[in-house]
């Protein structure tokens, strides 16, 4: 539940314990304590006197855990892309250099030259990411077998 939610309940909830609200330090004690975990956390160093400071500071708490989570978000999806596209250039160089010999996987147990694509994820039959061999779009409906890497199952 975000903060303003969370608020808003809160506020329609304090006319069923009016003796917990009646002083203002008590009323932010109570707020603070049904905070989010990384929120409460965050403002437990504070000492607030009026509940509006408090609320005003989780939400600014809130906005930074948001802006921090996008940010690590940006930051790993551009890792992974730069990951996938080195993947897949090593996948068809060594796809293509057929002269190297097949050595045993340590992550599959199997013999084959490449990168593991069970490791990475990939499709068995055509090296991407994004999905299973069952269901490549570059498979051949008629065909049953996979075509280029089967000793990878």
């Amino acid at each position: 539940m975000i903060v303003l939610e969370y608020a808003n309940k809160f506020n329609e909830l304090d006319c069923f314990c009016p003796q917990l609200m009646e002083f203002e330090r008590s009323k932010v004690n109570r707020f603070k304590q049904g905070l989010r975990y990384e929120i409460r956390s965050r403002l437990s160093s504070y000492i607030f006197n009026d509940y509006k400071d408090v609320l005003e500071q989780a939400l600014k708490v809130e906005s930074e855990l948001k802006r921090l989570d996008l940010e690590r978000g940006d930051r790993k999806r551009s890792r992974s892309a730069e990951n996938l596209k080195d993947q897949q250039k090593n996948f068809k160089n060594n796809n293509s250099d057929k002269k190297k010999e097949s050595t045993s996987c340590s992550y599959c147990e199997k013999n084959h030259s490449g990168p593991c694509l069970k490791k990475i994820g990939a499709c068995f039959l055509c090296g991407e990411k994004g999905h299973m061999a069952r269901d490549c779009p570059n498979k051949k409906k008629d065909d049953s077998r996979p075509t280029i890497l089967a000793d990878q199952k």
